[in-house]
C-alpha cells in the first residue's frame, strides 16, 4: 500500500464498529470451461484440475491445513466413485485434485456444492556471463562480498546436470513431477513422481547456472554460493503439464520446514497467454503461490514467455503474486536476430519479429508483456552451464527470470529480514525505468549494485515490546517499540482481532516520545473490550518505509464509552494522521 505523508499535522480518528461479513454460500454451479463440456458430451475423457472450496484459512498451521484438505479430497473422491473418472494427482496443501473425467463424472461434480471450478489441465514448456557485469553484480561481489551464501533457491525446470562442476556443490535437494500424473518421465524408472531431477533436456541446467554457476567451466553466476533445490517438471523435450508445476509448488509448501526455500524460479509457462491477472483461471496454482508468499515469505519469479504478445503473459507469470520478468538484451548487439525473425531462427512458437537495435535497456520484441510484468532483466544472449559439464548459449525470458532471482539472492544475503513485498519493492525502485514501445508500459530493469546498496540502507523494522502475547490492558493502552535510528516518523495500525480496523495514526518528532532506544505512546483513545492487534512501521524520507513489525495481540479488559469527536492536542506525542 502506498501512503502519502500529510503536509499538515492533524489527527484523524477512524473507528470501525462492524465486523467482517463472511461471503454467502455459493448458490450457482461450479465454473466449467466450455471445451470440457463439449468434449465429454462427445464421449471423450478429459484431464481436468478440480478446485474445491478451501476448507481452511490460507494462513492456518500446515498440519491443520493438510488434515482439512485430506478430508475434503476424500469427500470428492466419494463423489467421483462409480463414474468414469481416474484420479491422476492429489495435492497435500491445495484444495483439489487432477483427474480424467467423462460425462458421468462431470455431472457428479456439477452437483457437488464444494466444487468451485473445473479447469482444463494445460500443457506448457520452457522459455528458452555478459549480464553479470552489465548489471554490476561483479561489483557487488568484489565490493560487498555478497555471493548468495545462505540463500536457498528452488528451480522448477527440466532438472539439472547433477555432476556439472559449476553446479554440483550447490545442489542440496531434488524432486520430480512429470507426465501430468499419468505417463511420467522422472528418472530413473519413468515414474510420475520421483527424487531425481537429472536433466535430460538442458534448459534447467542453463537456467540454474545463471543463478549460481561457480565459474569453473561456464561464466560465474549472479549468486555462486546460493543453494539449489532442483525440481524437474519438464520432460526431455522441455514440455510439461501445469498440474505438475502445481504439484511441485505443493511439495515446497508441504516440506518448507525442512527445505527452507527463500526464492523460486519458474522459467516456463503455458502456451496460452492471459491478461492480468489469471488467478481465477488457475486457482490451485494461485493458491500455492499465495501460500508460499503469505505464509512462508517465499518470492516466486517467472518468465513472461516468448510469444511476443505485448499485452498478455503466460501462466504462472500472469498470477498476481508472481514476480514476472521480461527480457532485454545484455548489450548493444545491433539487429537481433542478425537476419530474418525470431520465428525463422527458433520456430513457430516464437513471433515473426526482430529488433532493429538492441541494448541493455531494450525490451526484446519476443517478450510477452503488459500490466502483469514486474521487472525486466537481460535474457539475450546468455551463456551459462550446459549438459555434459559444458556451456551453452540461450536466449529468452527464461534467462531473464533467473537473472532477477540471482540478484534477489544477493539482496537476501545482505538483508535476510526482507519480506517478499520489500524485496520486490527494492528491485523495482532501484531499477532503470525502460519503455516497451509496443504497449507504452514502462518496466524497471534491475541493477544489482543499486538494489544491494538500497537494501543495505533500508529503514530498519521496529519491534514491539508491549502490549504483546494476549496480555490484558486497560482501555487506554500504552504502545512501546524499539526506536529506529533513522526514523523521522512512525505509523501505528490498530484493529480488532477479527480484522476490523480501529484506527491508524502517524507519530512524528520521535524525540518527543522515544528515549533510550524505546518509543512509547498512549493515543488517548479509549478502546472497547475484547481482542485487538497492532503493528508499527518506521519511515525515513531518505530510506523509505520499513517492513511492518510482527503482530502484537492484546485484550482490553473493560469497555469504556468512546469520547465525543473533537480535536486532540498534539502534545506531548506529536501525533498526526
Amino acid at each position: 500500500m502506498v501512503r502519502k505523508i500529510p503536509h499538515i499535522v492533524i489527527m484523524l480518528l477512524i473507528f470501525a464498529t462492524t465486523s467482517i461479513n463472511l461471503p454467502p454460500a455459493r448458490a450457482q454451479s461450479p465454473q466449467v470451461e466450455p471445451p470440457i463440456a463439449a468434449a465429454v458430451a462427445g464421449g471423450e475423457r478429459v484431464r481436468v484440475v478440480i478446485t474445491l472450496r478451501d476448507p481452511v484459512a490460507l494462513t492456518a498451521p500446515l498440519a491443520e491445513r493438510r488434515a482439512q484438505i485430506d478430508s475434503a479430497q476424500a469427500a470428492l473422491l466419494t463423489t467421483l466413485a462409480n463414474t468414469g473418472s481416474r484420479v491422476v494427482r492429489q495435492f497435500e496443501t491445495l484444495p483439489g485434485i487432477v483427474a480424467e473425467i467423462d460425462s458421468a463424472a462431470l455431472t457428479a461434480l456439477l452437483n457437488n456444492p464444494e466444487v468451485v471450478s473445473i479447469q482444463l489441465d494445460q500443457q506448457g514448456g520452457a522459455f528458452t556471463a555478459e549480464s553479470v557485469s552489465a548489471l554490476r553484480a561483479d561489483i557487488v561481489r568484489t565490493t560487498y562480498g555478497l555471493t548468495g551464501a545462505g540463500v536457498r533457491v528452488a528451480v522448477l525446470d527440466s532438472g539439472i546436470d547433477t555432476d556439472h562442476a559449476d553446479l554440483a556443490d550447490d545442489l542440496i535437494g531434488q524432486a520430480c513431477f512429470t507426465g501430468g500424473g499419468v505417463n511420467g518421465t522422472c528418472p530413473p524408472n519413468l515414474t510420475t513422481t520421483g527424487s531425481s531431477a537429472e536433466d535430460q533436456n538442458g534448459h534447467g541446467t542453463n537456467v540454474t547456472g545463471i543463478i549460481t554457476s561457480r565459474g569453473t567451466v561456464a561464466p560465474i553466476g549472479f549468486a555462486p554460493d546460493a543453494d539449489i533445490i532442483a525440481i524437474r517438471v519438464l520432460d526431455n523435450f522441455g514440455s510439461g503439464w501445469l498440474s505438475d508445476w502445481t504439484a511441485a509448488l505443493d511439495y515446497l509448501i508441504a516440506n518448507q520446514a525442512a527445505l527452507q526455500v527463500d526464492l523460486v524460479n519458474m522459467s516456463l509457462g503455458s502456451y496460452s497467454t492471459y491478461a492480468p491477472f489469471c488467478d481465477a483461471a488457475n486457482s490451485l496454482m494461485a493458491n500455492a503461490v499465495d501460500q508460499l508468499t503469505v505464509n512462508h515469505n517465499v518470492a516466486v519469479f517467472a518468465a513472461t514467455g516468448n510469444a511476443g504478445n505485448p499485452y498478455t503473459t503466460s501462466v504462472p507469470a500472469c498470477i498476481a503474486n508472481v514476480i514476472a520478468v521480461v527480457a532485454t538484451y545484455d548489450s548493444e548487439l545491433g539487429r537481433e536476430p542478425d537476419t530474418g525473425t525470431w520465428r525463422t531462427r527458433f520456430g513457430g512458437g516464437w513471433p515473426p519479429c526482430f529488433d532493429a537495435v538492441s541494448s541493455l535497456n531494450q525490451v526484446t520484441c519476443f517478450s510477452n508483456g503488459g500490466a502483469s510484468v514486474d521487472l525486466a532483466a537481460p535474457g539475450a544472449w546468455i551463456t551459462s552451464t550446459g549438459m555434459g559439464g559444458g556451456i551453452v548459449r540461450y536466449t529468452g525470458t527464461s534467462q531473464a527470470s533467473p537473472t532477477a532471482v540471482g540478484v534477489a539472492a544477493l539482496l537476501l544475503q545482505a538483508r535476510p529480514d526482507l519480506t517478499v513485498a520489500r524485496l520486490e519493492e527494492i528491485l523495482k525502485l532501484s531499477g532503470v525505468l525502460i519503455p516497451d514501445a509496443r504497449s507504452g508500459e514502462v518496466y524497471p530493469r534491475i541493477d544489482a549494485l543499486a538494489a544491494v546498496e538500497r537494501a543495505l540502507h533500508v529503514t530498519d523494522t521496529p519491534i514491539q515490546s508491549a502490549p504483546l502475547n494476549n496480555s490484558v490492558t486497560p482501555p487506554l493502552p500504552t504502545f512501546t517499540w524499539s526506536a529506529v535510528p533513522e526514523a523521522e516518523g512512525y505509523y501505528l495500525w490498530l484493529s480488532r482481532s477479527d480484522g476490523a480496523k480501529v484506527y491508524d495514526l502517524w507519530y512524528y518528532n520521535p524525540s518527543a516520545f522515544c528515549s533510550g532506544g524505546v518509543c512509547s505512546v498512549t493515543p488517548g483513545i479509549p478502546l472497547a473490550s475484547g481482542g485487538h492487534r497492532w503493528w508499527v512501521q518506521a519511515h525515513s524520507r531518505e530510506f523509505g518505509y520499513s517492513a511492518w513489525s510482527p503482530v502484537g495481540d492484546f485484550t482490553v479488559a473493560t469497555e469504556q464509552p468512546l469520547p465525543a469527536m473533537h480535536p486532540v492536542p498534539l502534545s506531548p506525542t506529536g501525533a498526526s494522521s
